[in-house]
């Protein structure tokens, strides 16, 4: 399993190691909690098999693991990817400080794709 880092606020550069499936619970609670809908999980056996942020990203969004939100979730996994100084030089931690400038940049967008 692939490990990534959650970015604790209230204990500044501490990392705390979650694998990716982690990580998309961690990002779909922050994307339903900044633009709305319901949390929970359906089905998210296959966010253990992703190999990586992209076929993460994916993942989420063909396989519909939560209640609500695939779409947004897969959307800000992906711009994660993308984004540079997200992702430290190894790729596996990642800084939720960072995940929430992006929500709050894309706010607008994500609020559409909870409309389709």
């Amino acid at each position: 399993m692939h490990l990534l880092s959650e970015f604790r606020p209230n204990e500044v550069n501490t990392m705390k190691p979650m694998n990716l499936s982690d990580f998309a619970h961690k990002v779909h609670e922050l994307v339903i909690e900044a633009t709305g809908g319901a949390s929970g999980v359906r089905y998210d056996a296959d966010l253990f098999y992703a190999k990586d942020l992209l076929d993460l990203a994916k993942r989420v969004v063909t396989a519909h693991p939560f209640t609500d939100g695939n779409k947004r979730t897969g959307y800000v996994i992906w711009k994660i990817w993308q984004t540079p100084k997200v992702l430290n030089k190894d790729g596996y931690q990642i800084n939720i400080e960072k995940v929430m400038e992006i929500i709050k940049e894309d706010i607008e967008w994500l609020k559409i794709l909870a409309r389709i």
